[in-house]
Parts: C-alpha cells; structure tokens; sequence
C-alpha cells in the first residue's frame, strides 16, 4: 500500500467514525463509567486532526463540540 493509499483510507467519514466509535464504547470510562476518559488519537496532519474533531462533534452533539479538542504545533490555546 503507498503512503497516498494509507491516507486515502485514514482520511475518510467511514474509516474516522467507525474509529471513534470503537473509543467511546471500548475505551477507558471513568466517573463509574458514564464518560471516556481523556485519550489521545494521533493524526497524520492538521487537516486531518480537524477532519476528526468534526467527526467526534458530528457523531456525539451532545457534548456540544467541546469534548474533543485538536491539539497541535502552533496552536495559541493548545
């Protein structure tokens, strides 16, 4: 597989959410269990750190864009 192929593959809706999904049922939970604990997901760039921030808001709403953060190299807040 070439690197274009990897990253066809990683930056995609399908591949990103099914990822995401097996996080927040399968990873570590904590306050008895009612929430993910922190966990981080590494990206193959800034684009696609921010494809996955918006797939995390678009698949959970309901932490109202606020749980998962894209942390990166020359953010200011980060």
């Amino acid at each position: 597989m070439t690197a274009g192929e990897i990253n066809t593959y990683l930056f995609n809706e399908d591949t990103v959410d099914k990822v995401l999904a097996h996080v927040m049922t399968n990873g570590i939970h904590v306050d008895g269990g009612d929430k993910i604990g922190k966990t981080i997901i590494f990206a193959a760039n800034k684009p696609h750190a921010k494809f996955i921030e918006e797939r995390f808001n678009a698949g959970w709403p309901n932490y109202g864009g606020t749980f998962a953060r894209r942390i990166v190299h020359g953010e200011s807040y980060a």
